[in-house]
């Protein structure tokens, strides 16, 4: 086969693939255009059933707007028509009060023939602007027809000079009560205010997304109203070639046919909607791309999902890894032989008198010297501020050391009594930094509590003495802390026993970059009066107690604590705690917990207290904090101010327990008690010299949120205290978000003014629906409580507290049927839902 055979034999087969190619492709891209051209004029179809839609619900909500603001105005003309007859006066003072308290612009009283006898207005109108429509027959005849009102809006008034303005006047004519004659009201709006109090269509139009780069016209046949095309608004219909194309084009509205303009060629379709014509067209090229552009999309989305997948299997790998070699050297190190332990343990005890002797007398010592130093340089004010900053720091030393024997102590005979009851972690974390407050500004170190994701913080156990331990650990962790450095607090969660439902180890580690221990002293850090150096008993003030309390109560709460440390580097203790989980409560989700200010400015506190110098004292220290206080000398007087003081005004209580005639926990009974919607929300914090366990579980079954010892510390009274109220001057907006509510939600979906939901939301805090259901659940009245909690959960539904709706429909179903145990069970978790909601409202409800 020569050269031109071989170039002949070769061309047809390339002749026939090319044939064949451009058949294949012209039928793929038919089959593609065919099923572009279908989607999108069903598209075009949904988009203009949508807009039609759009347009019936605009007029609708239009003329529903205007029903209900003259609603508004013949009920204000009506108010006052009553209140000129009631009070006999239609003076101008009179008519002056209504304008303001009515908040409209003005009034006239004309009388049956329509003459003015009185007027009053705040703009430039008055009767000789509004004599031509008070005039009018319908008007008029109101005067002598009792059962007839008119009312009406007006955009423009006689003596505008175009006709126009812009404002407008909604008013009202209604019969006087007092005689025949007519009150007229009106109240002068700007259209810009009306305008931004009703939907608009271009409103009504977000939030469709129009697919394929698509364009709405809606006209009403002369001009654009509204468009998504910034090249057509506010244009007239003759300046809009697309539709003039379509006028072309179309010959039915339901045709899909091919448009022109200026700027390309578009597929698309009209309708035509009451007084309104809905155009919806389409790019020519995003029609017929529609496929290709999905298929490129999940290509690029699948790879990005491979790559991202890979990533992830690698860093898992790595951190595994890790993880595997950080448990290999936790452990290749032993504790020491329990001989050593033994021994040092029993050298420390023998030690106990002589470091008592010491630590005793050394703050006794200061106190004594430094009242002598005081009272001989009276007239020396930097000297006595001096010597009572010394005799503070030597009383708190003082009465830490006795707190700390004292615990140690009862841990040593056996003697403490741990507790069996619910508590939240996240909540203690807040307290702790709270309480630590002081010590962190003063220092300026940062301190920040994480944990990991579903964590269980609702645990049961002995909240007390886990306080204890934490306070202990993170407290050395802050005084050994460095100026500027951190101190970090995270949480995780690890199964204690798989054959143990409900049950969970707690492991909080408390890291800090401060001055670190050595080796020699970690051996024997635990045990009691143990310090690294001579010094750290004067420099920090440290009783060589906190570790060993720390030690003795995780022991016997069957836990273990482990330690880290670098000198001049830093400290990280773990503690590892089981704890049953209290399923009673939702599980709070919170990434981080941080120190806030704390303020008590604003507050009315009632102070109980028998004993004057402790009156004094307490009272000084709330009122320096910007606190008012209302003392009563007894439980009796307590109980007496606190019923007949107004609801909320009462921010908190303290209470003494031991006080003559009626105690504290006899009082703090009789207030939760009352028949008034803030009893079950006000906290009461008892004060008392007994700081035991005993003593502390009467005060909480009395219903006392909070037991504080005497001597009272200032900065943990201003926290405990702050820690139930907050700051006061938060919106209702903020308070809603403070609950974990959406305000924004309720606001659309209500559809009215703001000062009808905070005047219903204020009313609900005074409802007593709640005190009922807690009164009939303790009665065991079950018709009662089943009408309470189904109240309840009405009100929950319109004001948009969704948790707590959900709370009290599942106390109402339980009700429902019957079993009035199970919802007595419930109420633990519709408690905690109503108080959270009360607590984030009084800040802002009640302002003072």
């Amino acid at each position: 086969m020569n050269k031109l055979e071989h170039k002949k034999h070769f061309r047809k087969p390339i002749f026939i693939i090319t044939v064949i190619g451009i058949i294949l492709a012209a039928g793929i891209f038919s089959v593609f255009s065919y099923i572009n051209t279908t989607n999108a004029k069903n598209v075009t179809d949904r988009t203009i059933e949508y807009i039609r839609s759009q347009c019936i619900r605009y007029e609708e909500i239009a003329a529903s707007d205007l029903a209900k603001s003259l609603f508004r105005i013949i009920d204000k003309t009506q108010e006052i028509s009553r209140d000129i007859a009631n009070f006999n006066d239609c003076s101008i003072e009179r008519l002056k009060e209504f304008v303001a308290d009515l908040s409209i612009t003005g009034v006239i009283v004309l009388d049956e023939n329509g003459t003015p006898e009185n007027e009053y207005y705040t703009d430039d109108t008055g009767y000789n602007v509004w004599q031509d429509y008070i005039k009018q027959k319908k008007l008029t005849s109101v005067a002598v027809d009792t059962s007839k009102t008119y009312s009406d809006r007006l955009f423009s008034l006689p003596y505008d000079a175009d006709g126009e303005s812009d404002y407008c006047y909604d008013f009202s004519a209604v019969t006087r009560k007092d005689k025949k004659g007519i009150v007229f009201a009106y109240l002068k709006q700007s259209k810009e205010t009306i305008d931004n109090g009703q939907l608009t269509l271009d409103s009504l139009f977000s939030g469709f997304n129009l697919a394929m780069n698509g364009h709405i016209i809606l006209t009403d046949g002369s001009k654009v109203i509204a468009t998504n095309n910034n090249l057509y608004k506010g244009k007239t219909v003759s300046e809009c070639p697309v539709i003039n194309s379509f006028a072309e084009k179309s010959t039915n509205d339901a045709d899909f046919v091919r448009i022109t303009d200026p700027y390309g060629a578009y597929y698309g379709g009209m309708d035509k909607c009451r007084s309104y014509y809905v155009y919806v067209y389409y790019p020519a090229k995003e029609v017929y791309i529609g496929s290709w552009t999905a298929t490129s999309i999940f290509t690029s989305i699948y790879i990005i999902f491979f790559l991202a997948a890979s990533l992830i299997y690698r860093i898992i790998s790595i951190r595994h890894l890790r993880e595997s070699h950080i448990t290999e050297e936790k452990y290749n190190e032993k504790l020491l032989k329990s001989a050593e332990e033994a021994r040092r343990a029993n050298a420390a005890k023998s030690d106990f008198l002589r470091r008592m002797s010491h630590d005793i007398r050394t703050p006794i010592n200061v106190i004594m010297g430094m009242t002598e130093i005081a009272d001989k340089n009276a007239d020396d004010a930097e000297r006595q501020a001096e010597c009572r900053e010394n005799i503070r720091t030597a009383s708190g030393y003082l009465l830490e050391l006795v707190n700390d024997v004292l615990d140690m102590g009862k841990l040593e005979s056996g003697e403490t009594y741990l507790e069996h009851i619910p508590f939240d972690l996240y909540e203690m974390f807040d307290e702790i930094a709270v309480l630590n407050g002081h010590n962190l500004q003063r220092k300026n170190i940062t301190l920040t509590f994480e944990h990991c994701e579903n964590l269980h913080n609702r645990l049961i156990g002995s909240p007390l003495h886990v306080k204890r331990i934490l306070m202990n650990i993170i407290g050395n962790a802050i005084k050994y802390g460095k100026n500027g450095g951190y101190v970090k607090v995270s949480v995780s969660e690890s199964e204690f026993d798989e054959k143990i439902p409900d049950t969970v180890v707690i492991n909080i580690t408390c890291k800090d970059n401060g001055i670190g221990m050595g080796e020699n002293f970690m051996k024997v850090m635990f045990e009691p009066f143990m310090q690294e150096n001579d010094h750290a008993r004067t420099f920090y003030q440290g009783t060589g107690l906190g570790l060993a309390i720390a030690k003795r109560l995780t022991e016997n709460m069957n836990g273990k604590i482990d330690c880290v440390s670098r000198k001049n580097i830093g400290t990280c203790f773990t503690v590892s705690l089981p704890f049953e989980t209290d399923n009673s409560c939702e599980c709070t989700d919170r990434s981080k917990v941080t120190v806030g200010e704390i303020s008590l400015e604003g507050l009315t506190i009632l102070l109980a207290e028998d004993n004057r110098l402790n009156m004094e004292i307490t009272e000084f220290l709330l009122t320096n904090e910007g606190a008012t206080v209302i003392k009563a000398w007894n439980g009796k007087e307590a109980i007496e101010i606190f019923e007949l003081s107004e609801e909320y005004s009462i921010d908190a209580v303290l209470m003494d327990i031991m006080m003559p005639g009626t105690d504290g926990i006899t009082a703090a009974k009789a207030i939760r008690s009352m028949e008034r919607a803030d009893v079950a929300t006000v906290p009461i914090i008892a004060l008392t010299a007994n700081a035991f366990t005993d003593d502390k579980e009467k005060s909480r079954s009395a219903g006392m949120n909070e037991h504080l010892s005497k001597p009272v510390d200032s900065s943990k009274l201003k926290s405990v205290i702050s820690g139930y109220t907050g700051k006061k001057d938060l919106t209702l907006r903020e308070c809603y978000l403070l609950a974990g509510e959406s305000y924004d939600d309720l606001l659309s979906r209500l559809g009215c003014d703001e000062k009808i939901i905070y005047n219903a939301v204020k009313e609900f805090m005074l409802d007593l629906h709640y005190i009922r259901l807690l009164r009939a659940i303790e009665n065991r009245d079950t018709e009662t409580a089943f009408k309470a909690a189904h109240t309840m959960k009405g009100i929950s539904a319109n004001l948009g507290f969704a948790k707590m709706y959900s709370a009290f429909s599942l106390v109402t179903e339980e009700l429902r049927s019957g079993n009035i145990e199970k919802a007595a069970e419930l109420m633990t978790r519709a408690t905690d839902e109503y108080q959270k909601i009360i607590a984030a409202l009084k800040r802002c409800m009640f302002n003072k």
